[in-house]
This record gives C-alpha cells, sequence and structure tokens, in this order.
C-alpha cells in the first residue's frame, strides 16, 4: 500500500470514529446541559480536531443554544454540522500541497530537509 493509500485509509478511519462518534454521543442525551458539551468538547479533541477548533466549535454552539433558546440535542448535532461545512467549506476539493506537506512533516526540526527547502523558491 503506498503513502497516499495509507494516508488516505488513515483519514477515513478518523472520518468514521468522529462522526460515529457524534451519532453516539446525540442518540445517548434526551436535553441540552453541560454534560453534553463536556462529552462533545472529549470527544472532538480524541478525533484531532485540534482544541483550538474545538473551542471555537463549542462557543458557537453555546451561542446559539442560549439565542435560539434550543432545548433538543438534534437541534444542536444540525448546528455542529453546519458549523463544521462553513469551518471546512462544503464542497471543497482538497488537492495535496507538498509546501505544506514539507512544512507540517519538518516541523520537529529546525531546519527543514533540503527537499523542502528548494520547495520554498
Amino acid at each position: 500500500m503506498g503513502f497516499f493509500e495509507k494516508l488516505k485509509a488513515g483519514l477515513s478511519k478518523t472520518k468514521k470514529a468522529l462522526f460515529g462518534g457524534i451519532e453516539d454521543l446525540f442518540k445517548r442525551f434526551r436535553r441540552v446541559d453541560e454534560d453534553l458539551f463536556d462529552e462533545l468538547e472529549e470527544l472532538l479533541i480524541t478525533s484531532d480536531v485540534g482544541v483550538e477548533t474545538t473551542e471555537e466549535l463549542l462557543d458557537a454552539l453555546r451561542e446559539k443554544v442560549k439565542e435560539e433558546k434550543i432545548k433538543e440535542p438534534e437541534e444542536i448535532k444540525k448546528i455542529l454540522y453546519a458549523e463544521l461545512r462553513s469551518m471546512i467549506g462544503e464542497g471543497s476539493t482538497c488537492r495535496p500541497n507538498p509546501r505544506s506537506f514539507w512544512s507540517s512533516a519538518s516541523t520537529a526540526s529546525v531546519r527543514p530537509p533540503r527537499s523542502a527547502r528548494w520547495l520554498r523558491n
């Protein structure tokens, strides 16, 4: 299996874990409370969404709950998916960018590898 096939398979597993986890989470809760937000936060962070993005999502969700006086968890799930779509860009296509790949691959070192340096030019 080549590099991109492995990457695609790994991302597919992450996607299934995240969205499957969201579905399971919202099935378990009957009302909107802080426990729901705590578990959603844990799910998003452990699904590699990132701490900053998770905080942005949860802040937006809490704001909508207050504004619209939402009581049903299913409503929050719809808003969550809408927020995720707006962050990602619905229908966007992702094309590999060698510069971003090498820059992320070389973050652990102080100086990027030679193969990354020629990409800058």
